[in-house]
C-alpha cells in the first residue's frame, strides 16, 4: 500500500459513497466502491489518492455541496481477513462491499440505496440499526435458515459472553468443530484462557507457547477463541522486528497494533488476546546478538508492564497501556527442532511413533534452540505441540470444518450468484495434493480453493449481469484445480 505521509497505519478498507440531498434533513447515501487506505481524525486517506475523504457521520461535511464523496464503515484489513477467512487482500474489497451493501439494503429496504433517516449523523451506526432492528433481525434469521444444509460460518455463537463465567466445555466444542486432531491442546488452552479472564491478580495470568508445523492451527486456535469471546485479537509477526538498536520501538509497534485492533479502546486492549507469531525467528543463532536483544525486550511484555505508546508525527500523542492482563501467546514452527526429533527415531518409523516422540519436546529443548531461560520461563501457561496435518485431516477440514473455505465459498456463491456449488471426489483429491505442495497446512487448502474458483467468479458475474440471477449449478472436478477454466455451469 502506498504511503501518503500521514501518521495512521495504512491498513483499512472503507466504503466510498456519494450522497443525494432529499430536502427534508435526510440524505440518500449511495455506495460506489471500496478503497484501501488509512483513517485518522474522522478522515480517510485512500492509498492511491492524496485527497482525504470526510466521514459520512460528519453532518457539516455532508451538508456542503462542494464535497462529492465520503467514506463509511472503515475496517481493519486483518479483521476482514478473519471475517472472510482469506489472506488474499485483492478479494477483500469485493467481499466486504457485497456484504455491507447487502446488510444495509436488507436493513433499510430502500431499493438498492442506503438512506440515513436521522437529521443528525453523530451516531450513524446506532441510528441505522436501532431504527430498523426488526428488519435486521428478520434478515439475519432468513440468512441463517437458508444455510442449514451446510455448517454455519457464523463466528460468534452468542451475542455476549460473560468473561468472568466462561463455559469452557462449550467453547471447547466450538473450537473442535473447526480445528481437528488437537483436542488435548484445545482443552488445555481453553482452560488457561478461561482462568485468565477470571483472574483479578496479574500474577495469575498465564502466557502460552504453541509450536508445530505451519498451518497446523496454532494461531487459528487463539483467533477463534477471541472471536468466540468477543475480545480483540492481535497477531504480530516477529519477521517484522528490526535490527539491534531499535528494539524499544519494535515493542512499541506491537503495542500500537494491539491498540488499533481494539478500536482505540484501552480497556479492551488490556484484556485482549495477542499472538506473537514466528517466535522461533528470534532464537539466538551463533554469535548474532540481535535476537538476544529482542528476547530481552520481550521479557517485560510477557511479564506485564505499562508502556508509553506514541502515535502521530514524532509520537506527538502518547497513551499508557498495560500488558499485565492480556492473554499473551508465542507461536512458532521450529522446523529444525522437529527435524531433529524425526532423525532421532528414524524416518522409517510410523507416523504415530513420530508424533509420540514429538510430544516429548520440552521447554529445555526450546531454550537449547536459542532462547534465554528467563523468557521461556515467562511462558508459564503450558507448551502446546500441534500435529502436522495428514491428507485425511485435510479432507475433513474441507468437508466438515465449520471454518472450511470450500463451504464458505459454497455459502457465498449461493448468496451472491444464486448458484449451487458442487464438486466430485477428484476435486478434493486435487486440492489436497496442491495444498501439500505449498507446505502451509490448512492455509494451503484455503489458497488452493480460492485460486481454483477465480474464473468461476468471472463467469458467474457475467451471467448474472447478462442473463439474470436465475438458479444455476456450478460443478468442479479435479481438473479445475489445474486448469481454472475447466468447470461446468448448468
Amino acid at each position: 500500500m502506498a504511503n501518503v505521509g500521514y501518521s495512521a497505519p495504512n491498513n483499512k478498507i472503507a466504503i466510498i459513497c456519494t450522497r443525494v440531498d432529499n430536502g427534508n434533513n435526510t440524505y440518500t447515501i449511495i455506495p460506489q466502491s471500496t478503497s484501501f487506505g488509512m483513517e485518522e481524525n474522522d478522515m480517510f486517506y485512500p492509498e492511491n489518492n492524496t485527497t482525504p475523504l470526510h466521514s459520512i457521520e460528519n453532518y457539516e461535511s455532508i451538508k456542503n455541496p462542494d464535497i462529492k464523496e465520503f467514506y463509511f464503515f472503515a475496517r481493519n484489513v486483518d479483521d476482514l481477513k478473519a471475517i472472510y477467512n482469506t489472506d488474499k487482500e485483492d478479494m477483500l474489497p469485493v467481499l466486504y462491499f457485497s456484504n455491507v451493501k447487502e446488510r444495509v439494503i436488507l436493513a433499510l429496504d430502500y431499493d438498492g440505496y442506503v438512506q440515513v433517516v436521522s437529521d443528525r449523523l453523530d451516531n450513524f451506526m446506532g441510528d441505522l440499526f436501532v431504527e430498523h432492528k426488526e428488519a435486521v433481525k428478520e434478515a439475519n434469521t432468513t440468512s441463517q435458515t437458508s444455510s442449514k444444509s451446510y455448517p454455519s460460518v457464523i463466528t460468534k455463537p452468542h451475542e455476549k459472553v460473560d468473561l468472568a463465567h466462561i463455559d469452557n466445555f462449550e467453547m471447547e466444542n466450538y473450537l473442535k468443530e473447526r480445528i481437528f486432531e488437537n483436542d488435548d491442546n484445545i482443552e488445555d488452552i481453553v482452560t488457561s484462557i478461561a482462568r485468565n479472564y477470571k483472574a483479578t491478580n496479574p500474577k495469575l495470568i498465564k502466557s502460552m507457547l504453541s509450536i508445530g508445523p505451519t498451518g497446523s492451527g496454532k494461531s487459528e486456535t487463539y483467533k477463534l477463541i477471541a472471536e468466540y469471546l468477543g475480545v480483540p485479537f492481535t497477531e504480530y509477526d516477529c519477521n517484522s522486528l528490526t535490527s539491534a538498536g531499535y528494539v524499544g520501538k519494535d515493542i512499541e509497534d506491537v503495542m500500537r497494533r494491539i491498540y488499533n485492533n481494539s478500536n482505540s479502546d484501552i480497556a479492551k486492549a488490556e484484556k485482549s488476546i495477542i499472538v506473537i507469531d514466528e517466535f522461533d525467528k528470534i532464537a539466538k543463532r551463533g554469535s548474532d546478538v540481535k535476537e538476544d536483544k529482542v528476547q530481552q525486550a520481550f521479557l517485560k511484555f510477557f511479564e506485564g508492564t505499562t508502556y508509553d505508546v506514541g502515535f502521530g508525527t514524532s509520537g506527538s500523542k502518547t497513551i499508557k497501556m498495560n500488558t499485565s492482563f492480556m492473554t499473551k501467546v508465542a507461536c512458532g514452527a521450529y522446523p529444525e527442532l522437529f527435524e531433529q526429533k524425526n532423525k532421532v527415531i528414524g524416518f522409517e518409523s510410523p507416523d504415530q511413533t513420530i508424533q509420540e516422540e514429538q510430544k516429548k519436546i520440552t521447554k529445555k529443548d526450546i531454550i537449547d534452540y536459542g532462547f534465554i531461560a528467563e523468557l521461556i520461563g515467562r511462558l508459564n501457561g503450558g507448551l502446546f505441540i500441534y500435529k502436522e496435518l495428514s491428507s485425511d485431516i485435510m479432507r475433513r477440514i474441507l468437508v466438515d470444518s465449520k471454518n472450511s473455505q470450500l463451504l464458505l465459498t459454497k455459502i457465498l456463491y449461493d448468496e451472491l450468484y444464486n448458484a449451487e456449488l458442487t464438486w466430485d471426489p477428484s476435486y478434493l483429491d486435487a486440492v489436497i495434493e496442491e495444498a501439500f505442495k505449498k507446505k502451509t497446512g490448512g492455509r494451503g487448502l484455503m489458497e488452493v480453493v480460492n485460486e481454483s474458483v477465480v474464473k468461476c467468479d468471472r463467469e458467474l458475474i457475467h451471467l448474472c449481469a447478462t442473463e439474470g440471477n436465475k438458479r444455476r449449478v456450478l460443478k468442479l472436478t479435479g481438473n479445475t484445480v489445474y486448469d481454472h477454466k475447466d468447470f461446468t455451469i448448468l
